[in-house]
């Protein structure tokens, strides 16, 4: 079901792109619905097989923060703080993740907490030696500023701003 799981992903990043994120939602949660876990297990042990099942695995963490980020876009920040905690502590190092739970948080009305979780992952970074990037960077500028931006669910980079307000934000798009 390879096959299906990358058509209903391809189908929701299109919808995305189209404006449509109740769409998107549909058929992000369709593609996920059809993980069962590790792919080609009978054959992890074929280095041939290693590349693809590395490519799939990463397509399943993808279509959950793209499910994420269009569920967020539809205002339904209050049911997925859970969900973006636990995917984040899933794999602490994806800043994506990051940036949508601190979005999230922020809708809730919980500024500290998304600053908080800023802080965690620039230390989880730092101890490696690393910066956050631009994107979670912009997150928590955006979210210290009150950003208007970031509590208008359906309002991405594209849409009319006051001619002040040009700079680059967020848009969950990597």
């Amino acid at each position: 079901d390879a096959t299906r799981f990358e058509r209903l992903l391809a189908d929701g990043r299109e919808q995305v792109s189209s404006g449509d994120p109740a769409s998107a939602v549909a058929a992000f949660t369709s593609a996920l619905r059809l993980w069962r876990g590790p792919p080609l297990r009978e054959l992890a042990d074929w280095p041939v097989a290693q590349a693809e099942v590395t490519r799939l695995e990463e397509l399943h963490r993808c279509a959950e923060e793209e499910l994420a980020d269009a569920t967020l876009t539809l205002g339904r920040h209050h049911e997925w703080v859970a969900s973006l905690e636990a995917l984040v502590a899933q794999e602490p190092l994806r800043e994506r993740r990051w940036a949508l739970l601190m979005v999230a948080l922020y809708r809730c009305g919980r500024q500290a907490d998304a600053l908080r979780a800023y802080q965690h992952v620039r230390a989880a970074l730092g101890d490696l030696g690393l910066e956050p990037g631009p994107e979670l960077q912009a997150t928590e500028r955006a979210v210290t500023a009150h950003d208007p931006s970031l509590a208008r669910p359906g309002h991405r980079d594209g849409d009319q701003r006051s001619d002040g307000d040009q700079r680059a934000l967020p848009t969950g798009v990597v």
